[in-house]
């Protein structure tokens, strides 16, 4: 089904009004590639066996209660990663070294994952996703810890990324993380896509609540000393080509 006709299918269906952002972020994780459809297998992916009804509603709850979490300084959560986090998701992190380095010496704990897939497989592993066992430790932590004092993404916006057996170009894999990301309800973390050469092709940014795209290592950096601080009144690197 088109993703408009969808839309406008669940809008009828659902007994109260959706906002346009909770419609928005439903797509968002039913429609991860945007190629403007939802089809049966996505639909079961995200339902499953639970009520769609109550799937939504969560959705809507998280869109307008959004969990307020005061962080100064790093605390010990679930025994397995600590408070302030940034993930950063790059497929040589090596050129970003001394940003990295400079958060960690800010004593934030540092994420680094080198690909698309692995950042997924991550997300998924701490926000509770019902295909991963008990063994982890941190179900629900990112639902939990979803606000711009405790947790931040920095992704690149091209990646050379493994697929089956292959080494492609992802050109898509900045707006790939953003889509995933708000498409499980965590609406409140700020990602920043980190670009060079290909900063002017980050204008998809703007479609997204607390997203930016810069260049410069400066705003990078101070988005990551914000983060140190617990703050969330910090907007420079919000919207696209933040220079």
């Amino acid at each position: 089904m088109r993703t408009t006709d969808f839309r406008a299918a669940l809008q009828l269906w659902y007994s109260k009004q959706l906002e346009e952002s909770v419609l928005n972020h439903i797509i968002y994780r039913l429609d991860e590639f945007d190629i403007g459809g939802v089809n049966v297998t996505a639909l079961d992916d995200f339902a499953g066996t639970k009520s769609l009804r109550l799937l939504i509603a969560a959705y809507a709850h998280q869109a307008s209660n959004p969990v307020p979490i005061l962080v100064s300084t790093p605390s010990t959560v679930d025994n397995s990663l600590t408070l302030p986090l940034l993930v950063w998701i790059d497929d040589n992190p090596d050129n970003n070294a001394f940003q990295i380095q400079t958060a960690t010496n800010l004593g934030i704990e540092v994420i680094t994952l080198f690909s698309t897939g692995e950042a997924k497989i991550w997300i998924d592993m701490h926000f509770g996703n019902n295909r991963w066992t008990v063994q982890y430790l941190t179900p629900e932590f990112l639902l939990k810890h979803d606000t711009s004092k405790s947790i931040r993404f920095i992704t690149d916006n091209h990646r050379i990324e493994p697929v089956n057996e292959a080494v492609i170009l992802n050109p898509n894999a900045g707006e790939d993380m953003l889509r995933y990301i708000r498409g499980r309800r965590l609406n409140q973390i700020p990602v920043l896509v980190y670009a060079l050469g290909s900063i002017l092709s980050t204008t998809y940014v703007t479609k997204f609540k607390f997203a930016g795209s810069t260049s410069s290592i400066n705003i990078a950096i101070k988005y990551i000393r914000a983060l140190a601080e617990g703050r969330d009144d910090d907007r420079e690197w919000v919207g696209a080509m933040s220079c």
